[in-house]
């Protein structure tokens, strides 16, 4: 992440022009296959502080990544998730927020958390 941090800021200080259609590809095929891999291990919580990770480094870059997957891939882990299923409702509430939902009051009206 650090290494990530550090090119985004040589893009914006060198003004270099970036092929946002190809980046922004492969950014959301990665972030699809790691949501797609936190909902078949919802259990190690390991991958899911690496997702929230990966998260915030894609919304500090100078492009707008489709989420749409992503979003329903999430609504699908909060679909099928329980509070005795998981101990990590704080992360995915965090993780939520970072892809623009309101997990907080999705999970409350299910009565997780």
């Amino acid at each position: 992440m650090e290494r990530l941090g550090k090119l985004i800021a040589e893009i914006r200080n060198w003004d270099i022009a970036v092929d946002n259609v190809e980046l922004e590809f492969i950014i959301r095929r990665r972030l699809e296959a790691a949501m797609a891999e936190l909902l078949a291990n919802r259990e190690e919580s390991g991958q899911l502080s690496e997702l929230i990770l990966l998260v915030e480094a894609i919304a500090s870059l100078p492009i707008e990544v489709n989420l749409w997957q992503a979003q329903n891939i999430y609504w699908e882990m909060l679909q099928s998730t329980t509070k005795a299923a998981t101990s990590w409702s704080e992360e995915v509430i965090k993780l939520g927020q970072l892809l623009y939902f309101n997990a907080g009051a999705v999970m409350a009206v299910k009565g997780d958390i």
